[in-house]
């Protein structure tokens, strides 16, 4: 199963226990990116991550945008705070709402392992390094990819 919306109004909790309150929100689940990643990130996300890395205080801004707190806002206030995750969430989504996603090029992964194996080579790197290497590497495809297909679904 899979949410076809993500809001935040759709938890209620009994004491203190969160309860997902629309059945109809449910769906089958498909093999393609999740619908509702978007009102999720507006919804749970940059609350959530503006309450942790700034002020508490800013979980009331949810009061004034119903439909979740704009990424771009999130992004504005969360500049260089959060580290990865607010990059790969609410950074990354917010660039690729304001830019035109399907002008875009596909990351050239063969190209990127390429430099990381020359860089390994001509420094004469010992094995541990060039698995540290690989891994950051892969990360970084991983996050290319993601970001890729996020922009591919937005296509605004």
């Amino acid at each position: 199963m899979s949410l076809k919306d993500a809001s935040a109004y759709n938890i209620q909790f009994i004491g203190v226990k969160p309860k997902h309150i629309d059945t109809l929100s449910f769906d089958m689940y498909t093999e393609t990116p999740w619908v509702a990643y978007g009102q999720f990130c507006r919804h749970f996300l940059a609350p959530l991550m503006l309450m942790a890395y700034v002020d508490e205080r800013l979980g009331k801004m949810m009061q004034s945008y119903i439909d979740g707190i704009p990424l771009d806002l999130a992004d504005g206030i969360l500049r260089g705070k959060g580290g990865f995750a607010v990059w790969q969430h609410i950074h990354l989504h917010a660039r690729a709402i304001k830019s035109k996603i399907s002008e875009r090029r596909k990351p050239d992964v063969i190209l990127m392992l390429a430099v990381v194996h020359h860089l390994a080579i001509s420094n004469n790197l010992p094995l541990n390094m060039i698995a540290e290497w690989l891994v950051a590497f892969l990360t970084l495809v991983f996050t290319l990819f993601f970001a890729y297909i996020f922009l591919e679904l937005v296509k605004l």
